[in-house]
C-alpha cells in the first residue's frame, strides 16, 4: 500500500512523463524571497464566508473507512490529500493508521478545485501564483469547504465538537494546518506531511487553539523541500503551539514507510484514550513523552 501511494502522489502533474519541479510552493529560498518580496494583491476570504452562509459553500464529496469492527466511533480523522490527487487514494492509508486509532471513523474529502493538469486530479487552491498573499486568499477558500465538512461530519456522527484530528499530505497539509489552527474548539491533533505553513503572519493574532502538531518531512524532498516544515514549526513553537518534527533521512515528496510510523505514534498518543490498552501492551496518558 505504501509504494502505491508514493508512485501516486510522485506521479507528473503536468501528465508529461516528467515531473513539473515545484509544483506546488518554490523549491529554493531564493525563489521564496522573490515571491514575498513581490507586491501583494490581498483579497478578502468575505466572499467565502457569504457564500457558506448562505449554504453556497462547496460541498465536499469524502470517502470513509472505519472503525475497526467491534468498536464504536468516539473521534474522526479527516485526511487531506496533496494537489492533483483526491480523497479515494488517500484513504488508503487510512488502514494502516486505523491499527492503532482502533476507535476512529476516517474521512478523506475531494478537495473543492480541480486540479490544473484535469483528470480525476483535484486541488485545495491555485498554485499558479505562488505569492504569499495569493496563498493566503486560496487556502482562506478552502478552509470555509473544510470547516462546513468537519462541522457536518461530527453531527452527522453525533461527536463532541472536539473529537476530530486533522491530517494531510502536501498542500492538504498546508490546509490541514490553517484550518485547524483556527477552529474553535480546535482538533485533538495535527499531522502534517511534507507541508507548509501559510500566513504565518497572521497566527499570532487568528490562532484559536494550541493543538499539538506533528511535521513530518523528507529530506531529500525536491518539490516542497523541508525547510517548509522547519520555518513552519519555529513559528509554530513562537506561537506557544506544541510542535514535533521528524526530518526523514532520503525521503522525497512521498508517503513512507516511515512517515506513516510517525503518524501512527503521534495519533496514538493523542487519540487513544488513558485507559484503553494498546496493541503494544501498555496503557498511554496525554502526559506521556
Amino acid at each position: 500500500m505504501v509504494g502505491f501511494i508514493t508512485r501516486f502522489f510522485s506521479r507528473p502533474a503536468n501528465g508529461s512523463g516528467k515531473r513539473r519541479r515545484g509544483a506546488e510552493v518554490p523549491k529554493a529560498a531564493a525563489e521564496r524571497a522573490a515571491a514575498e518580496a513581490a507586491p501583494e494583491t490581498v483579497v478578502p476570504e468575505t466572499a467565502a464566508k457569504a457564500e457558506a452562509a448562505a449554504g453556497r459553500a462547496p460541498v465536499l464529496k469524502a470517502f470513509r473507512w472505519g472503525p475497526e469492527s467491534g468498536h464504536t466511533v468516539d473521534a474522526i480523522i479527516f485526511l487531506c490529500h496533496g494537489m492533483g490527487s483526491n480523497g479515494e487514494h488517500i484513504i488508503q492509508i487510512a488502514p494502516q493508521l486505523g491499527a492503532v486509532v482502533k476507535r476512529a471513523l476516517f474521512v478523506a474529502p475531494n478537495a473543492p478545485n480541480a486540479a490544473e493538469h484535469g483528470g480525476d486530479g483535484r486541488a485545495w487552491f491555485d498554485m499558479r501564483d505562488r505569492r504569499p498573499a495569493a496563498l493566503a486568499v486560496g487556502v482562506r477558500r478552502a478552509r470555509v469547504a473544510l470547516d462546513a465538512l468537519i462541522d457536518a461530519e461530527l453531527e452527522r456522527v453525533g461527536l463532541p465538537a472536539d473529537a476530530y484530528a486533522l491530517a494531510g499530505y502536501s498542500q492538504g497539509a498546508m490546509t490541514a494546518l490553517f484550518t485547524g489552527l483556527r477552529r474553535e474548539p480546535g482538533p485533538r491533533a495535527i499531522f502534517c506531511y511534507a507541508g507548509a505553513l501559510i500566513a504565518p503572519e497572521t497566527l499570532g493574532e487568528e490562532l484559536r487553539n494550541r493543538a499539538p502538531v506533528m511535521l513530518a518531512h523528507g529530506l531529500a524532498d525536491t518539490v516542497v523541500p523541508a525547510f517548509y516544515s522547519r520555518d513552519a514549526e519555529r513559528a509554530l513553537r513562537a506561537a506557544g503551539v506544541p510542535v514535533q518534527g521528524a526530518y526523514l533521512p532520503g525521503a522525497g515528496h512521498n508517503i513512507d514507510g516511515a512517515g506513516l510510523q510517525a503518524g501512527k505514534q503521534f495519533l496514538r498518543r493523542w487519540l487513544v484514550p488513558e485507559a484503553e490498552e494498546t496493541g503494544f501492551g501498555m496503557r498511554r496518558s496525554l502526559a506521556d513523552g
